[in-house]
C-alpha cells in the first residue's frame, strides 16, 4: 500500500503545482448555478471513452502523453523505442514537470487531465454544466471566484487527492462527494458559519471550503483538498463513529499539513506556556471549531496524535482500526481489536503533552 508521506500533493510537489496553476489559470469570475443531487461514484453515465477521452498511453498508438510520476514523469520503453531509442533506461528520460497520471483503467487524473492552462482536454469522465463541473469521484459546485479553468484545476487536484485517499485507506465511497467554494470569504461564513482561520468544513458528503483563488494565492489548495476530501472519507467509513481528534487529525496528516501547523500555531507561542494540550483538550477545541486559537491548537495537537499514532504504531493499524469501525465496532472496542490496550491507555501514549512535537528543537518563542 502506498505510504501516506509519498504522497507528491502534500509534500515538496505543493508549491510548484499552486504555482503553475496560478501562472497558467485566470480567477476571474465565473457563472453560477445549482447544484443537483449527486449520482453513485462510478456509475455508468461516468464510464471514460478511448483515444482522446483521457484515455491513458497506448490507447491512441505509441507516441502518446507521457506516463505521469507526479512531478517527475518518464517514458516507458514503448515510447522511447518508438522516438528511436530502443532499449534506453526510462529513468534517464524525465522531465521535472508535471506528467498526466492513470488510474488501473489507463485513464487520466490529477493535473493536467481536465485542462492544460485555459485550454480545456476532452476526457468523457468530466462533465460541465451550467451549474458545476464533475469527475467520476467528485462534484464541485460553480462559484463567480473563479473561471473555468481555475475551477477545473482545483477538480483535478481534488481528483489526485480522492485517489490518493482510498488508496491509503483502502475504503471506496459508494458516492461521489460534493464540494463547494463560495463566491467571498462573507459569503464563505455565512455559508459554513466558519471564519477565516478555518479553511473548510465537511459535513455529511460535503465539504465547503474558503474561495477557491484564495486558497491558491495561499498555497494552500491542495492541503484543502487533501483534508476536506479525508475527512469526508473518514467520516463515511465510519459512520460518524470516529472521534473528533481521530478524523481531524488523521485528515490532517494525510494532508501533510505539519509545516502549515508550524506557522498557525507560531503567533500563540510567545503568550502561552506551551502549545500542546490533552487529548481532552483537542476534542473540546475542534467542536466547536469557534475561536482561532482555541482551534488551531487543537487542530495541531490533533495532527499530532495521528502523527504519532501512525509513526510509531503503524499506518496499516490505523486503516484496521477504521476497518473496525466500519464494521461497527463501538471506538473503545475498535481499539482493543486493533491496538489490544484501552481507550484511556492508547490517547496516553499520544497524549502530546506527553509525546512532544516530532522536532529536534522546539521552535523559538
Amino acid at each position: 500500500m502506498k505510504q501516506p508521506g509519498m504522497t507528491s500533493i502534500g509534500g515538496v510537489a505543493l508549491p510548484l503545482l499552486i504555482a503553475a496553476m496560478l501562472a497558467i489559470s485566470g480567477c476571474g469570475p465565473a457563472a453560477t448555478g445549482v447544484q443537483d443531487e449527486p449520482e453513485t461514484a462510478g456509475s455508468s453515465s461516468d464510464a471514460a471513452g478511448s483515444g482522446a477521452d483521457g484515455a491513458g498511453p497506448g490507447a491512441d498508438g505509441a507516441g502518446s502523453m507521457p506516463q505521469g510520476r507526479g512531478l517527475h514523469w518518464t517514458w516507458s520503453q514503448e515510447q522511447l523505442a518508438f522516438e528511436g531509442y530502443p532499449g534506453a533506461d526510462p529513468d534517464k528520460y524525465s522531465s521535472p514537470e508535471w506528467g498526466l497520471l492513470y488510474d488501473d483503467e489507463g485513464i487520466a487524473y490529477g493535473p493536467k487531465s481536465y485542462f492544460q492552462g485555459r485550454e480545456r482536454v476532452e476526457h468523457a469522465g468530466l462533465e460541465i454544466t451550467e451549474g458545476w463541473l464533475q469527475s467520476r469521484w467528485v462534484r464541485l459546485r460553480r462559484s463567480a471566484c473563479c473561471t473555468e479553468p481555475l475551477l477545473g484545476h482545483f477538480l483535478e487536484v481534488c481528483d489526485l487527492a480522492w485517489m490518493d485517499l482510498t488508496t491509503q485507506l483502502e475504503y471506496l465511497p459508494p458516492i461521489r462527494i460534493n464540494v463547494y467554494s463560495p463566491e467571498t470569504i462573507d459569503d464563505y461564513l455565512a455559508v459554513s458559519g466558519a471564519d477565516f482561520a478555518q479553511s473548510f468544513v465537511a459535513t455529511g458528503q460535503t465539504v465547503i471550503i474558503q474561495p477557491i483563488d484564495i486558497l491558491f494565492r495561499r498555497t494552500l489548495a491542495g492541503h484543502v483538498a487533501y483534508a476536506g476530501i479525508a475527512e469526508v472519507l473518514i467520516d463515511m467509513q465510519t459512520h460518524g463513529s470516529a472521534p473528533p481528534w481521530l478524523k481531524t487529525g488523521l485528515a490532517s496528516y494525510l494532508a501533510q499539513e505539519g509545516y502549515e501547523h508550524l506557522s498557525f500555531v507560531a503567533e500563540f507561542r510567545p503568550q502561552r506556556e506551551s502549545v500542546l494540550i490533552t487529548p481532552a483538550g483537542v476534542n473540546a477545541g475542534l467542536v466547536p471549531f469557534a475561536a482561532r486559537e482555541s482551534g488551531r491548537v487543537a487542530r495541531y495537537n490533533a495532527f499530532l496524535m495521528a502523527w504519532h499514532l501512525s509513526e510509531e504504531h503503524g499506518f496499516d493499524r490505523i486503516v484496521s482500526l477504521l476497518a473496525a469501525l466500519e464494521q461497527g465496532h463501538t471506538f473503545a472496542d475498535a481499539v482493543q481489536k486493533t491496538y489490544g490496550v484501552s481507550e484511556a491507555a492508547l490517547l496516553a501514549a499520544i497524549d502530546p503533552t506527553v509525546t512532544g512535537e516530532p522536532t529536534t528543537a522546539v521552535p523559538p518563542r
